[in-house]
């Protein structure tokens, strides 16, 4: 059987990934609702907007455990705490690999979908970044605010939040009890 060709693979690949892109928009917004029906069945709303509980942590391509943060690429995400259900998704790239070939080239680069979106320094930064950039987003997306977030022990993502969510000051942080755990084995607490 004979292959596809590279036009016809790239052409497949752009419309597999806009069909799950799609879905999974769709997805998130039927958990948010979820949520926010949670929210007004406790009558958790404060600000007089439904306000819930998230769980929020990132990723990177490559590091190491505390140190030598220089990933290419960071993903986070945001879950509903009382879904277990994902509500918001960021990715952060450093590197276009087809913009590196023209360059080793000396050459303009072919017309492409260009995925750098980050110039900033370190993984840790993509995370509070994406993070804050979730909840600046809650209450536009869904109609929501993310008054409790149960995550890692990064202060970063706490002060970005405060900073850049109109709502920020209000945020209250949750140590997930894994990390907790994790940072009194190591000695950090």
């Amino acid at each position: 059987i004979p292959g596809m060709s590279t036009r016809m693979f790239s052409s497949m690949k752009q419309f597999v990934g806009n069909e799950m892109k799609v879905r999974l928009l769709d997805k998130m917004e039927q958990a948010a609702m979820e949520e926010r029906q949670h929210a007004i069945d406790t009558q958790d709303y404060p600000q007089g907007v439904p306000a819930i509980s998230v769980v929020a942590d990132a990723g990177w391509s490559k590091r190491t455990h505390k140190h030598s943060y220089n990933a290419k690429s960071g993903v986070a995400v945001i879950f509903g705490a009382h879904t277990k259900k994902l509500l918001f998704m960021g990715i952060r790239n450093k590197y276009c690999s087809i913009c590196v070939v023209a360059e080793h080239k000396k050459q303009q680069p072919p017309q492409h979908h260009w995925f750098r979106n980050w110039d900033g320094s370190s993984a840790a930064a993509m995370e509070s970044d994406i993070i804050s950039e979730g909840f600046r987003l809650s209450e536009s997306m869904y109609g929501l605010q993310y008054m409790r977030v149960i995550g890692d022990g990064d202060s970063s993502v706490m002060a970005m939040i405060v900073q850049t969510v109109p709502y920020g000051l209000f945020v209250e942080k949750l140590e997930c009890a894994n990390h907790a755990c994790k940072a009194m084995h190591t000695g950090v607490i």
